[in-house]
Parts: structure tokens; C-alpha cells; sequence
């Protein structure tokens, strides 16, 4: 696992009652999300090398990356790459899901803005966004932890850019 891609962890007591373990596990699902968008970005701004590498710890589901792939195939194929950064403004649980061998799932509802993102083609030249797509809108991520010594992954990742935040 690259530097980058390393999960946080948080320096704080172990929870004891199920009330702190849920609090602690939504806490570090919605931390992963934003250390999430932090390395996509790195990523993009980096001509989309060694995406995979870098973004597959985030992935929990392989359909997650099959999605992906061919646009950040084609994007590193090409030398596109971005400037800025997406950040999550605002996150709201819609489900909680305990088990018993540590794959909570938490779910969230993300406003997410990409206001800051320019994309570039190889010849820098800059791609315009479409007229009329929105620059901040919700997305539903499912984030599933991968048991004990593990970390959070994002399991579902659906956009609504048709959801302006």
C-alpha cells in the first residue's frame, strides 16, 4: 500500500459500549471517504499514473474498480490530468449495518464539489465541463470495513449529479 493510500488512525481510547464503537466506526468510514477523494485527487493531478496502485486499497468491491478502469485507463493513456481537488462538504449516515466479524457498513449521503477540479488533455489544453453539469451534488457511498486489522473501504459509489448540494 502506497504512502498515500495509508488509512488514518485516529489516537483516541478504545470504545467499549456499542453506542462508541458505532460513533468510532462512522467517525473513520466518513474520514476514509475524504482521505478517499485527497488520494483520486493526487492521482488526477498526477496524469492518472499508477491509479491503480494507489486507489485500489479504497475499493472494497471489485465492481467499484471495473467501473473506473476504463476511464482511468484512457486517461493515463492519454496524459490527461487535473488541477484541484473535490471535497466532501457535507456527509449525512443513512444506515448503519453491525456484524459480527467486524464488515460494519456505514452509509452515507455526500454533497460532494468539484468546483476547484480543472481537467486537462495531454496537450494542455483545458476540457470545459458541460454546459449545465453541475460543479456540487450528492452521491450514496456504502463504506464497509474489511474486518479485524483492516481498514474501510468504499463498497458502492452512486453519483446524482441530478442531486444539487
Amino acid at each position: 500500500m502506497s504512502a498515500s493510500a495509508q488509512p488514518s488512525t485516529p489516537a483516541s481510547p478504545s470504545p467499549t459500549t456499542p453506542e462508541q464503537v458505532k460513533a468510532k466506526n462512522i467517525a473513520e468510514a466518513k474520514a476514509r471517504l475524504v482521505e478517499y477523494y485527497h488520494t483520486t485527487a493526487l492521482v488526477a493531478n498526477n496524469g492518472y499514473r499508477d491509479w491503480d496502485r494507489e486507489l485500489r486499497p479504497f475499493w472494497g468491491h471489485p465492481a467499484l474498480r471495473s467501473s473506473l478502469r476504463a476511464v482511468y485507463t484512457e486517461s493515463a493513456n492519454s496524459g490527461d490530468y487535473t488541477t484541484g481537488a473535490a471535497s466532501v462538504e457535507a456527509m449525512n449516515v443513512t444506515n448503519y449495518k453491525t456484524s459480527a466479524v467486524g464488515n460494519e457498513e456505514v452509509h452515507l449521503k455526500a454533497c460532494v464539489d468539484f468546483s476547484d477540479v480543472r481537467n486537462f488533455a495531454g496537450d494542455g489544453k483545458e476540457i470545459p465541463r458541460a454546459a449545465g453539469a453541475p460543479s456540487r451534488y450528492q452521491f450514496d457511498y456504502v463504506m464497509r470495513h474489511q474486518g479485524a486489522g483492516s481498514y474501510w473501504t468504499v463498497n458502492e459509489q452512486i453519483p446524482h449529479p441530478e442531486q444539487a448540494c
